[in-house]
């Protein structure tokens, strides 16, 4: 687990749903989808997950801003990784 971040299975989860989306911006509960409605504390998720995208610890999304209804934005990228990359 990372300190106050995610745990390794919150990430591989977060990291498939990131994937998922096409690059823009998006509230938390959009990258979630109906799957949102499973989170039992989504205040305390949603920490943990700025934490981790802060951290790093997921790929292609950084966070954005704040909007108006205090909900946090986040932006994912599709840019191509060094792994996909051949020689």
């Amino acid at each position: 687990m990372t300190t106050n971040g995610l745990s390794n299975t919150e990430c591989r989860d977060a990291q498939i749903k990131i994937d998922a989306k096409a690059s823009g911006q998006y509230e938390l509960a959009e990258i979630y989808g109906p799957d949102w409605t499973n989170i039992s504390d989504p205040t305390s998720f949603g920490r943990r997950f700025k934490c981790s995208v802060g951290s790093r610890h997921l790929n292609g999304i950084c966070w954005d801003h704040q909007n108006v209804q205090n909900h946090e934005v986040y932006k994912i990228t599709k840019e191509t990784s060094n792994e996909s990359h051949t020689n």
